[in-house]
């Protein structure tokens, strides 16, 4: 399992056993893995977009509409597509961070949740 994917299994894994949080909307966004160009061309008509963040937390916190959430390694990069994406997202209101351990993400998240997060761009 890649270092990525593991990072994000154990934030979701904590998420799901806060009860605080029980009814919130966590969700995975499927935009990665190699695909054959048939399977690549289906997902761009379906409206894949490259540099969309890995998930989502669908919960309104002012002044945002939702939190959306890049999984990187300490050593990982955030491609320009992904700086592009989330300075779209920002300037629709939306909050866009990068988490680079699950101790990270125990912060954000809460602190999200409770409004103590300024605007932060990738």
């Amino acid at each position: 399992m890649k270092r990525e994917t593991a990072l994000q299994c154990a934030c979701v894994k904590w998420f799901s056993l806060q009860p605080d949080y029980k009814g919130y909307l966590l969700y995975m966004i499927t935009n990665d893995g190699k695909k054959t160009p048939k399977a690549a061309n289906i997902d761009k008509k379906r409206g894949l977009i490259a540099g969309i963040p890995d998930m989502c937390l669908a919960v309104p916190s002012e002044p945002h509409h939702a939190l959306y959430i890049e999984f990187k390694t300490d050593k990982g990069e955030i491609s320009t597509k992904q700086k592009i994406i989330a300075l779209n997202l920002s300037l629709q209101g939306y909050l866009v961070v990068v988490i680079r351990s699950v101790e990270e993400f125990m912060q954000v998240i809460p602190d999200y949740l409770h409004r103590r997060l300024p605007s932060q761009k990738c």
